[in-house]
């Protein structure tokens, strides 16, 4: 019979559901995932990461359970199992948190929301499986992310995170990248949302020649998710981690950009003013404060780094994830 690991550590009944202080994010990889771990590592070396809280593991087991998903079943899932998969994703997305786990969850984000405005605090609610952000498989863009959710909508992206553990592309990545049968367990992030103006991502070596000397930034106006979900040319530049000059730099085409307005998809796909198509993104200024803070990420990880960021409506850039480069 198949054993969970965190069983062995942490009895189901008996465990915490919620984390809510760096300290224990950061110590708590089984429990949180790569992703909130890393976050949290970040937050207690003071770097500009929004402030967050990780609905465990643990938790998501507990929705699994009370939808009747069994371990047997969840060590079923394969790339051929496609339509049994989808009927899983369905009963985890379908199925209410139950009322005890539902308040937990709730008291966790009104502790958060209350360091803001509540009046205009938004949140963004990203998966952190345990098969995430790994040295050697990243599973970007695998699992759910969604921004700009309100109290009301907030038990809803939870549990569409949770469901994307599920997903006919989660799966056939984790056939392709490990042999591994162990069901996959999803913590979810909540974290404050940043109203970026512009956002992209960062990699502390090129991702083309490797090379260590060199950074590579890809941006857009909006929040990332033009970016990272491949529906612009981005801006792209290349920065000489020696003295943050850049080398070289490309606009691009945007003909679009997303913004985190509150409503059932998150992140609201807008179409760019003409001005702004072929308009530069980044200054040199931005473009080495970001270099400058991916530069003492990748000191503090011990590796280069694949890194996305926001620059909010202050001009302070934010790091929303940092990750292995993997490929």
């Amino acid at each position: 019979m198949f054993c969970y690991l965190e069983d062995v550590i942490r009895p189901l009944n008996s465990s915490p559901l919620v984390f809510e202080d760096d300290q224990e994010i950061a110590s708590q990889e089984l429990f949180v995932g790569a992703k909130a771990a890393i976050l949290s590592q970040l937050r207690m070396q003071h770097l500009p990461v929004p402030e967050l809280v990780v609905v465990t593991t643990l938790a998501f087991r507990r929705h699994l359970r009370d939808v009747g998903i069994a371990n047997d079943e969840a060590l079923q899932l394969s790339p051929e199992g496609h339509p049994s998969i989808a009927v899983l994703a369905d009963r985890i997305k379908g199925t209410s948190v139950r009322p005890d786990l539902a308040t937990v969850i709730l008291k966790a984000y009104r502790g958060l929301r209350s360091a803001g405005r509540p009046q205009d605090w938004l949140a963004a609610v990203r998966s952190s499986s345990s098969a995430e952000d790994g040295r050697f498989a990243s599973y970007a863009g695998q699992f759910e992310t969604v921004l700009a959710v309100t109290e009301a909508s907030l038990l809803d992206a939870v549990r569409l995170c949770w469901a994307s553990s599920y997903s006919s592309r989660s799966v056939v990545y984790r056939g392709a990248m490990s042999n591994s049968q162990e069901p996959p367990k999803m913590a979810v992030i909540i974290q404050r949302q940043v109203l970026a103006t512009k956002a992209g991502v960062l990699f502390t070596a090129h991702p083309l020649s490797a090379d260590k000397t060199l950074a590579y930034v890809e941006a857009n106006f909006g929040t990332g998710e033009s970016v990272v979900n491949g529906l612009v040319i981005p801006d792209a530049a290349v920065l000489s981690k020696n003295d943050l000059c850049t080398v070289d730099y490309t606009v691009g085409n945007k003909s679009v950009m997303t913004a985190a307005t509150p409503g059932p998809n998150g992140a609201r796909l807008i179409q760019q003013p003409p001005d702004q198509v072929t308009a530069r993104v980044l200054t040199d200024a931005e473009l080495r404060g970001l270099c400058e803070l991916a530069i003492t990420v990748e000191s503090l990880l011990g590796s280069p780094q694949d890194i996305e960021w926001a620059i909010d409506e202050a001009g302070k850039p934010w790091i929303l994830q940092a990750r292995p480069i993997t490929a």
